[in-house]
C-alpha cells in the first residue's frame, strides 16, 4: 500500500475536504473525507467502475460520484453502504490471481456480517445440518439467524448464528449453551460456529433476543407465558437479578446514559420487560 497523489484526491467536490487516502490495490482507494456539514470524518473505498473484477451486481450498491462519475463509493465505516460487497469482490479478485487479501479484512466475518445487510446478494443465514442434539429434521426460523429445530433424536433445539449470539446474547447466556466439537476445538470465534441451546436454557437465549425482536414473543411457535415460566423454574437467580434491575430502572439505557453526561434523569422501569410467573401456566414452550 502507498499513498498517492492523483486522480481519486481530487474529489473533494463530491465528498468533502480529503484528509487521508491509501491505495488498497489497482483502481480501490481507501478515502478519509471531512463531511463539508459537519466537519466529520467519513471513511470510502473509491472504485474505478472500470475494474475488470467488479461485476454489475456489486456497481449498483456504489454511489456514483457526481464530478467523477468514473468512481463509485462505498461507506467503509458502515456496513449498511456496500462496504461488505466490495471487500468481498475485491478480496475473491486478489485471491483468484494468488496476491495477498487486503489488511485486517477477514473475508469469513465479510460474508457472516453481510449476510444480515445483504442477505440478497450473499444469501440468509442458513439453518445448521448438524446440531449438539442429532442431525435437523424439522425446523422453523424464529428470526434471522435463529432457528428452532427438531432433531433426528426427537429433541428440540434453538440454533443461534454467529453474529447473533456475539452481540445480543449476554455471557451468562452463552456459558448455557452447547458448541459442536469442530467449533469447541478450533475455536468458536475463529470457526464463527451456531450456538445450541436445549429446550432447558433456549427459554433464557429467547428472552434476551426477544429483547431485540419483540416479534417473537407473538410466534406460534413459542408461548410466551410458559417460556417465562421455564425461565423461572430453571434459571431463577437470573430472574431475580433481572426484575430487580429493571424494578430500580437500571436496566433504562438511555436514563443512564443521560446521568453519565451529567443531566438530571429518572430512571424507568419498563414493566413489559419484567418476568413474569404465571400460576396454572405450563412449562411447555416450544411448539414444534
Amino acid at each position: 500500500m502507498e499513498d498517492e497523489k492523483n486522480d481519486v484526491l481530487q474529489v473533494d467536490d463530491d465528498l468533502g475536504e480529503i484528509v487521508q487516502t491509501k491505495q488498497i490495490m489497482r483502481g480501490v482507494h481507501y478515502v478519509v473525507a471531512l463531511d463539508p456539514e459537519m466537519m466529520l470524518p467519513h471513511e470510502y473505498y473509491i472504485v474505478e467502475e472500470a475494474c475488470e473484477w467488479l461485476t454489475a451486481e456489486a456497481t449498483g450498491y456504489g454511489h456514483r460520484l457526481q464530478h467523477h462519475p468514473e468512481y463509485l463509493a462505498y461507506g467503509a465505516d458502515s456496513p449498511d453502504d456496500g462496504r461488505p460487497i466490495i471487500e468481498y469482490e475485491a478480496n475473491r479478485y486478489l485471491a483468484r490471481h494468488g496476491l495477498p487479501m487486503m489488511e485486517d479484512c477477514r473475508i469469513l466475518d465479510v460474508v457472516t456480517f453481510g449476510r444480515e445487510y445483504y442477505p440478497e446478494y450473499f444469501g440468509d443465514y442458513i439453518v445448521p445440518a448438524i446440531t449438539t442434539r442429532g442431525t435437523t429434521m424439522r425446523y422453523v426460523t424464529i428470526s434471522k439467524g435463529v432457528f428452532l429445530i427438531e432433531t433426528d433424536q426427537m429433541q428440540r433445539v434453538l440454533a443461534v448464528c454467529y453474529p447473533v449470539w456475539a452481540c445480543e446474547l449476554s455471557e451468562y447466556a452463552k456459558k448455557q449453551s452447547e458448541m459442536l466439537e469442530y467449533d469447541q476445538e478450533r475455536g468458536i470465534h475463529e470457526t464463527e460456529g451456531y450456538l445450541f441451546f436445549p429446550e432447558s436454557s433456549a427459554c433464557l437465549a429467547l428472552y434476551e433476543l426477544w429483547s431485540v425482536h419483540r416479534t417473537i414473543a407473538e410466534l406460534p411457535n413459542i408461548d410466551f407465558a410458559a417460556m417465562l415460566n421455564s425461565l423461572w423454574i430453571h434459571f431463577p437467580e437470573y430472574v431475580v437479578a433481572h426484575n430487580t434491575l429493571e424494578q430500580a430502572g437500571l436496566n433504562d439505557a438511555f436514563g443512564l446514559f443521560l446521568r453519565a453526561l451529567g443531566i438530571d434523569s429518572d430512571l424507568k422501569c419498563d414493566e413489559s420487560s419484567l418476568i413474569a410467573l404465571t400460576e396454572g401456566c405450563e412449562t411447555d414452550y416450544l411448539k414444534i
